[in-house]
């Protein structure tokens, strides 16, 4: 693919390191060694699975098991034996994968899955100051994207839409999106029906306040803790024991009145009844789960259909016949109502065409094709079709009917083969994108101009106006709002009263920030941190303070509080603005925590050091005010003679490093920083 010699050249000398070996890994790894690099080295955490096969060309069925890394580099090797390939098998978030081991490299070519691993290559190169050439696909849609420091963008400076999680109780009693439908289905009846019988249980909804009263004894009933609205509070067994009182105290000293032995005596009565309420409720709570589990068990002698009629009547009747009982659960929304069989079949279940191949699948729907999928068994072919209720229903009984009575048929090798197809990953796509990775390396290494002015390339389904499936776009520069780059201060909206340390940490240093060894700083003071050099005693504070409300620990955090978060694995620091906020609906955010990308301009407070513009050419308050020292290494006279009689056995990469080392210090700009750490006090 080089075009001219200085090019092959660079290419052969070039040291690149592959992270990742699936999908796009497969095809860019045989692609590098094909077009002539020699000097490769891979890392990949997963193994082989079976639903890899249909996709992943370098992996047999012999492969299933091992590491996807060393087979790769097996498989590479043998389509070129002169090349110099090492396979890790682990996570690139080990410590020994850091900035030194990145700096080693003149490229990093991502072919990741996952959003953290993604955030930690980047961070990782920019540190290095290695060049990353990022890269994804999706059915037939992919993209390769070029990260040079400095020039582009990096990988976050644009928002990436992290997973969504949903609370249980939200999906199953009150859904109101088509997703909290899609989640439940494959949440909770679809572990119910296929899973492992040892998963928890969550289909049946929570008792009622009515079914929680009849089932409580009247002791419990009439002392428990109770809303305004006839609600039960989680307290219901603490608060059956009466208020503690101190009548028969004086001065902290028990009586030996008749009133002090009778308050004792109520107290016992009141512990004792408590624990038998308790323990009561406990087995109630077992028998429930008992029975649910049981219930989704096909008896003995019962049809595949019989079973999953009851099923069917179970979840989408009885289960929101039961809800509708919490009537303040419904003082807002409109009532839903519960779904039999009667009702949607009034004919009877068996007056359809199930089982027949339907008017779509006519003839062509037999054989084993239509014993694994009710869609064909039931002629419903087009993908694109909206079914009404009766189709959706006839779907899930013939889909119950098919596991129950087919499933003996297909082996598990067979059976997770077909899960592979529904993979929305394709192999051609695959191995375009992996070509256009390959193209972008090539031209980073032959052409020194193109790494400041790198395109990114789209991968198109359709043709565009120009009858072109790909779409070179030029990069944007760097985002001057990204937290990583640019370290643009983040606001996070969370109640600060009932917020700990350890959801701040979890959902968002770690979940959000994809922090790996987080410390994490309120103003000066230091409130966690993790680390194999710590202390005992440091390590038992930092764990009590993840247990505590934001508002307890050592420096309370209200809001205007600025949390500072860093990790030196990462090079990676950023400041969090807190803004204290009462009305986080759980339902829109289920960790109750709001992190927003940029800070209103009110509520920075930058200053330039000197009043004048920064080392990146940004205005003065544009730039955070950073509490530590920062010195400035000024390029000395002899900085430009020392590279003058460079340049020979030079590769284009060290003469773009080197040239643009001279510009920096031509131009008086900065050459190195040292940050002088804010040690505890």
């Amino acid at each position: 693919m080089a075009t001219t010699a200085e090019g092959k050249a660079a290419v052969q000398k070039a040291k690149v390191f592959m992270v990742g070996a699936g999908g796009i890994g497969c095809e860019l790894l045989k692609t590098l060694v094909m077009t002539g690099f020699h000097d490769i080295e891979l890392i990949d955490l997963d193994t082989i699975d079976v639903s890899n096969l249909n996709r992943q060309f370098l992996f047999r069925k012999r492969h299933v098991g091992h590491s996807k890394a060393k087979v790769a580099r097996e498989a590479a090797m043998s389509l070129c034996p002169s090349a110099s390939i090492i396979a890790h098998h682990g996570s690139i978030l080990q410590p020994e994968f850091d900035v030194s081991f990145f700096s080693r490299f003149s490229l990093v070519l991502n072919a990741l899955d996952n959003l953290p691993a993604r955030r930690h290559v980047n961070r990782m190169c920019l540190a290095a100051g290695v060049p990353l050439i990022d890269s994804g696909t999706t059915g037939f849609l992919g993209q390769v994207t070029v990260h040079v420091k400095g020039v582009t963008q990096c990988y976050e400076c644009t928002p990436k839409q992290a997973p969504k999680s949903y609370p249980t109780c939200t999906i199953t009693n009150t859904p109101s999106k088509p997703v909290h439908c899609i989640v439940w289905a494959k949440e909770l009846p679809f572990v119910a029906l296929f899973g492992s019988r040892d998963q928890a249980m969550d289909l049946h909804p929570p008792p009622s306040t009515t079914a929680a009263t009849t089932a409580a004894p009247a002791a419990a009933t009439s002392s428990a803790a109770a809303t305004g609205d006839g609600h039960i509070t989680n307290d219901a067994a603490a608060a059956a024991a009466p208020a503690p009182s101190d009548s028969h105290m004086v001065n902290g000293v028990g009586s030996t009145g008749k009133e002090g032995a009778e308050q004792e005596e109520k107290e016992k009565d009141g512990e004792k009844e408590s624990e038998e309420d308790r323990r009561k409720m406990e087995a109630e709570a077992a028998a429930t789960e008992k029975e649910e589990r049981e219930f989704f068990m096909r008896r003995e002698g019962e049809s595949g259909r019989a079973f999953a009629c009851r099923v069917f009547d179970r979840i989408f009747g009885d289960n929101v016949a039961r809800t509708l009982k919490m009537d303040d659960m419904w003082k807002h929304r409109a009532r839903p109502t519960p779904l039999y069989l009667k009702d949607v079949f009034p004919e009877g279940v068996d007056g359809g065409d199930e089982g027949k191949g339907g008017k779509e699948g006519g003839e062509g729907a037999v054989g084993v094709e239509k014993r694994v999928s009710a869609m064909v068994s039931l002629g419903l072919r087009d993908a694109q079709k909206v079914w009404n209720v009766q189709e959706n229903a006839r779907v899930f009984l013939e889909a119950v009917r098919l596991f129950v009575e087919e499933r003996a048929e297909q082996s598990v090798f067979a059976a997770k083969g077909i899960a592979g197809n529904i993979v929305h990953a394709v192999a051609t796509t695959n191995a375009i994108v992996a070509g256009l990775v390959v193209l972008q390396a090539v031209r980073l290494l032959e052409d020194e101009s193109y790494s400041k002015e790198p395109r990114m390339v789209w991968c198109t389904e359709f043709p565009s106006q120009r009858k072109a499936l790909l779409a070179p776009l030029e990069m944007d520069p760097p985002n001057t709002s990204c937290h990583v780059c640019s370290r643009t201060p983040l606001m996070l909206e969370l109640n600060t009263h009932t917020a700990t340390l350890g959801d701040v940490v979890e959902g968002v240093v770690r979940r959000q920030l994809s922090a790996t060894q987080p410390m994490v700083m309120v103003g000066s003071g230091l409130v966690y941190e993790e680390g194999d050099d710590l202390e005992e005693d440091e390590v038992a504070r930092y764990k009590t303070n993840l247990a505590k409300k934001l508002c307890d620990l050592p420096t309370p955090v209200s809001s205007g509080s600025v949390l500072t978060v860093e990790d030196y694995h990462q090079h990676f620091k950023c400041s969090i603005h807190i803004k204290h906020r009462d009305d986080i609906k759980e339902e829109e955010h289920p960790e109750k925590m709001i992190l927003h990308g940029q800070l209103p301009a009110a509520d920075t407070t930058a200053t330039a050091t000197d009043g004048e513009a920064g080392a990146e050419g940004g205005k003065a308050g544009e730039e955070e005010e950073d509490e530590d020292a920062v010195v400035v290494i000024e390029a000395g006279p002899d900085a430009a003679a020392a590279g003058a009689g460079a340049g020979a056995g030079e590769t284009v990469v060290e003469k773009r490093k080197r040239r643009r080392e001279e510009e920096e210090a031509a131009d008086g700009k900065r050459v190195k920083v040292d940050v002088v750490e804010v040690l505890d006090e």
